[in-house]
């Protein structure tokens, strides 16, 4: 399971506590992990148990609960990304500096990028994508959305959306979850995949070549429309053209958000 997280082990950890509906004791283990994070990877099962006042047999059934075969799996899901000192460089561009000096600027970059990627996604060519896209979402036997990091997010976010819609939509957080799904997903099937800068395939290719030998449909949201994994894809929209300021999130959303105000237009009355 380890080499398999979708995210780093902190994003993992918050999603059990965020989504967890019982506050058991297991819910505390994790709330005590949290708020000592950064001590973790130094710490041993005892100085763990310890901190979160619980026996060392506790603290193996919660990494057994997590998903672990054992302990020592578990502190291996502590990536050394997780422990490098926050930088800000590491999640917002180098260029950060010249948008904080005016950011409303209406004639600076970091609008003209926003702008760039407002009408990207409402271009024509966009909007006619999507609307060979809706009759399959709309028909498909199941769809299963695929992404990683915030893309996953964006996922989720598709997912309660549409299922207010009659539509409902698997979005698997891990990899060996999606990997399942990406196997199991046969003729008359849909993978939505997200991934605005188009990286899922580097880091998560043996579940893109499951999609891509197997008989479903494949949608992929993108702002690198002419990448490798757009040239396999059925179906490719476009959330932007631009990066630069690490605002894809935000076009991304925004193209979301469209295609289910269209799939309301048109699918909305034959609930």
């Amino acid at each position: 399971m380890a080499q398999l997280l979708m995210d780093s082990f902190s994003g993992y950890l918050l999603t059990y506590v965020n989504t967890l509906k019982k506050h058991d004791s297991n819910y505390d283990i994790a709330v005590q992990m949290l708020k000592h994070y950064e001590r973790l990877p130094n710490m041993t099962l005892d100085q763990i148990a310890a901190l979160c006042f619980v026996s060392q047999a506790s603290i193996s059934r919660f990494c057994k609960n997590l998903g672990f075969s054992s302990f020592a799996e578990f502190k291996e899901a502590l990536s050394p990304s997780d422990r490098s000192p926050f930088k800000v460089e590491r999640c917002y561009p180098r260029d950060l500096g010249r948008v904080l000096e005016n950011p409303g600027d209406p004639k600076g970059e970091y609008l003209r990028s926003l702008r760039l990627n407002q009408e990207q996604v409402v271009s024509p060519a966009n909007l006619a994508e999507m609307d060979r896209f809706l009759p399959v979402l709309h028909d498909a036997q199941r769809v299963v959305c695929f992404g990683s990091h915030f893309n996953w997010e964006c996922s989720t976010f598709l997912q309660k959306k549409m299922l207010l819609l009659g539509r409902y939509m698997e979005a698997p957080y891990h990899g060996e979850d999606q990997l399942e799904a990406a196997n199991t997903l046969g003729k008359g099937g849909l993978a939505v995949l997200i991934s605005a800068s188009c990286t899922y395939r580097a880091h998560y290719q043996i579940i893109w070549e499951s999609l891509m030998t197997g008989s479903c449909q494949v949608a992929l949201i993108t702002q690198n429309t002419h990448s490798m994994l757009a040239n396999d894809a059925d179906f490719v929209l476009s959330s932007g053209v631009s990066n630069q300021f690490d605002n894809a999130k935000l076009s991304t959303l925004q193209l979301i958000d469209l295609i289910v105000m269209k799939y309301i237009e048109k699918y909305g009355k034959a609930k």
